[in-house]
């Protein structure tokens, strides 16, 4: 399903690890998550997929044939593969909403430079109501969204804490 642990920021990275939800194990019948050495005999990976937007990690089909899997190499108990994929999808949606942020932030930075340079009927643009108070706005909802960014990092933290 998906691996890549990327080594370089090359636009193929080198991975050391496949990282795979498996759905049907054959012998367990139930789904597993697995981390088996890249160089692992019947292990390959299959074309990449492209991907809009971020592409910091590489994703492609992961293809096990007849690989052996020890026990040390899975991730979580038999059965617990779903489980184990979700719990790391908090961490990576903290992540995106954290580029985001940083994206709002240069996107207000470049619009307030701009209307303090540009200039209509006699002014800069910053000093009318009409742009200022819009730009005011977006600068207090970015601020409530920074906060409510900090608070899940702070509370995703506490929660690991907790658990280890």
């Amino acid at each position: 399903m998906l691996l890549a642990v990327p080594d370089t920021f090359d636009p193929v990275p080198a991975a050391r690890a496949l990282n795979a939800l498996a759905d049907r194990h054959p012998a367990l019948r139930t789904r597993l998550r697995t981390e088996v050495p890249v160089d692992a005999p019947g292990a390959s990976l299959d074309d990449r997929v492209e991907q809009m937007g971020v592409r910091a990690a590489a994703t492609s089909d992961v293809i096990f044939d007849r690989t052996p899997v020890r026990t040390a190499q899975r991730i979580g108990p038999p059965g617990g593969g779903r489980t184990v994929a979700l719990s790391g999808l908090g961490l990576g949606r903290l992540g995106i909403a954290a580029q985001m942020v940083g994206l709002a932030q240069g996107a207000l930075d470049a619009a307030i430079g701009y209307s303090r340079v540009r200039e209509q009927f006699g002014g800069r643009i910053a000093d009318h109501q009409g742009v200022a108070f819009p730009l005011a706005d977006v600068a207090s909802r970015l601020a409530a969204g920074r906060a409510l960014l900090y608070r899940a990092v702070d509370l995703h933290g506490r929660a690991r804490t907790r658990s280890s």
